[in-house]
This record gives structure tokens, C-alpha cells and sequence, in this order.
């Protein structure tokens, strides 16, 4: 008996512990890249907190295209999402991250303050033809700052380059245009515009390709304006 009343002492001991150690908190994975590396395989909708972001936010996580681990910034492919959007929107996001979407400034500049990271945008024609473009340090700044682009790095894979002229161009939205040229307001589309141009994957969706007013979706080196592009992704992830 004397064994064991010991030995249900000893056990309330060590419970009694236990309840005094502080609970293990689990952390949100800080992008999709450490989604992929905590063994999540397929892509899908993730709760993400980058290093310094004051709250987690969910994401769409690519963990399959070109070894995974990418965060979807824009996603666009049948129209279904009106992109002609004020300030407010871009900043914070909108869509459906199961379709087309805008992930959102505040967050794509937490994504980038934390990490280097490389950008990568997907872009296929009416045609279904396939282009590539990829640069390998995507940075922009805070709202004070215009969430300009500070940076895109070098264009080290891909074949037309059009986003390299946009750096250090503020954020610029219809009802917010820091552009030179105004070129939110002059063509209804928001984008780090420059000379209103190069690139501009957030305007109106045009069936077949067919764009008008230089209002649409379009990456000049690839297809320049009326043309307006069928699908687009572009998205983001830390470099090792």
C-alpha cells in the first residue's frame, strides 16, 4: 500500500506540473514556401504570417509549380472578377482565392520585407500559348511610401521582359494615381505604372483578346495593346 500511495503521489506530481507548463503555441508557417516544407503537398488555401506582419491572413499556396512553395499574388483567367478597383481594395485585397483574384499590397509588402524573394508571372494568349517571366528579387515598399517597386532584381529566366521599367514606380489606382503619365485614371487599370505601356495585368478582361482603349490586360513584350491576354498568374517565393 505504501508503493502505492507513492506512486499516485509521484503521478499527481507530475500532473500537477503539467498544468503549470505554458501551453505550446503552434505558429503560422511565415509563407507557402514553409507551407511546402512542413509537408503540405497539395495546393490549396493557407493561413500565412510573415515575420512581420502584425496578424496571419490566408493565402493561396502554389506547392507544385516549378518545385512549389509559391504565395499567389494575382490570379486572373475568365473575367469573373471586377479588377477596376479603388485604393482600399488593392491595398487590402479582394476576389476569391479559389478563382481570380488580388491578394493585396499590405500583404504582398510583409511578404517581401521579411524575405528576399523571387517573382514569377505566368501569361498565355488567346492561343494558349505560354510565356514565363521571372526575376529574382521582388521588393516593394509600405503605404507610406506608395507601396512602390523598389526592386525586381535581375530577369535572370523567360523570354520578354516588361516589368523591369516599372521599378521604382508607386502603386497607382484610378481614384489614387501616383503614375507620371496618370495612367490608372487615363486607362481604368491599377499597376506600378511608368509610361503606361509596359505591362498592365490588371485591366479590363476582353473575350478573345479583343481590348479597347488600352484598357486592358496586357504585357507589352509578349502581346502589346488593344491585345488583351486570356490568363494570368503571377506569384512569389523566398529565395534559399
Amino acid at each position: 500500500m505504501e508503493l502505492k500511495s507513492q506512486l499516485q503521489a509521484t503521478k499527481d506530481e507530475l500532473l500537477a506540473l503539467t498544468e503549470r507548463l505554458p501551453e505550446q503555441k503552434i505558429f503560422s508557417p511565415q509563407d507557402c514556401q514553409e507551407v511546402l516544407r512542413r509537408g503540405h503537398k497539395a495546393s490549396g488555401m493557407y493561413k500565412i504570417k510573415p515575420k512581420y506582419s502584425p496578424e496571419e491572413f490566408w493565402a493561396w499556396c502554389d506547392l507544385t509549380t516549378s518545385g512549389g512553395g509559391w504565395t499567389h499574388v494575382l490570379n486572373r483567367f475568365d473575367g469573373s472578377v471586377d479588377f477596376l478597383r479603388n485604393w482600399t481594395d488593392y491595398k487590402m485585397g479582394f476576389g476569391d482565392l479559389s478563382g481570380e483574384f488580388w491578394l493585396g499590397l499590405e500583404y504582398l509588402y510583409h511578404l517581401t520585407g521579411s524575405k528576399q524573394n523571387e517573382l514569377l508571372f505566368e501569361l498565355v494568349d488567346w492561343d494558349m500559348t505560354k510565356i514565363n517571366a521571372g526575376y529574382n528579387k521582388f521588393i516593394i515598399g509600405n503605404e507610406g511610401e506608395g507601396y512602390e517597386l523598389k526592386s525586381v532584381g535581375k530577369f535572370p529566366y523567360g523570354t520578354d521582359d516588361s516589368m523591369s521599367q516599372h521599378v521604382n514606380m508607386k502603386f497607382s489606382t484610378p481614384d489614387k494615381d501616383q503614375s507620371p503619365g496618370k495612367c490608372a485614371l487615363a486607362f481604368k487599370a491599377s499597376w506600378w505604372h511608368k509610361n503606361c505601356f509596359d505591362s498592365q495585368l490588371t485591366g479590363v478582361y476582353a473575350d478573345r483578346g479583343l481590348g479597347k482603349n488600352n484598357q486592358n490586360i496586357y504585357w507589352n513584350s509578349f502581346h502589346a495593346p488593344p491585345y488583351s491576354l486570356k490568363q494570368i498568374r503571377m506569384m512569389i517565393r523566398p529565395v534559399d
